[in-house]
């Protein structure tokens, strides 16, 4: 927790305090980050819950025990395959920044050296098409496993929440 917490101060920004969060039978000890760089919550590969402060300070009871308990949902599964879900879902998102690069790296090349446009075209749709090989996988792990944090959380609160 040590860590998570030298995390959220340093990395993260702002101010950050560790604070046990209850809902119902659910109880984990989170840490608040206080930052208007970071989005509302979120969590480590360890199941670490960072909520945003600043980001929930105004907002009702309600939104703050869901946004908690969508992060719990994050971490329902067993922790081997949580890890493969965090480790695969940053894997993506690297490969895709990455081929995003690339991509438009290769472009500016093939403009300035093409001896044929339609050489450039060829080469420029196998990349692009290597790209949606990638971001295909990174959405549909992103849905699956968003998708079930909320499904758990709108479980826990019910509808009428």
């Amino acid at each position: 927790m040590r860590l998570a917490t030298i995390y959220a101060r340093w990395v993260l920004g702002g101010s950050a305090r560790t604070e046990v969060y209850e809902y119902g039978s659910f109880q984990r000890r989170i840490i608040w980050v206080d930052s208007d760089q970071w989005p509302m919550a979120g969590q480590n590969l360890f199941g670490t819950i960072f909520l945003n402060e600043s980001k929930l300070r105004d907002c009702s009871d309600n939104v703050n025990d869901y946004t908690f308990l969508h992060e719990v949902g994050h971490s329902q599964f067993h922790t081997v395959f949580s890890a493969f879900i965090f480790v695969l879902r940053f894997a993506l998102m690297i490969t895709s920044i990455l081929g995003l690069f690339a991509l438009v790296g290769t472009l500016l090349v093939l403009l300035i050296q093409a001896s044929s446009l339609a050489a450039a075209a060829v080469i420029f749709v196998a990349i692009g098409f290597l790209m949606l090989l990638v971001l295909i996988p990174l959405v549909t792990v992103s849905w699956f496993d968003e998708g079930r944090a909320e499904l758990f959380a709108v479980s826990k609160l019910g509808t009428q929440q």
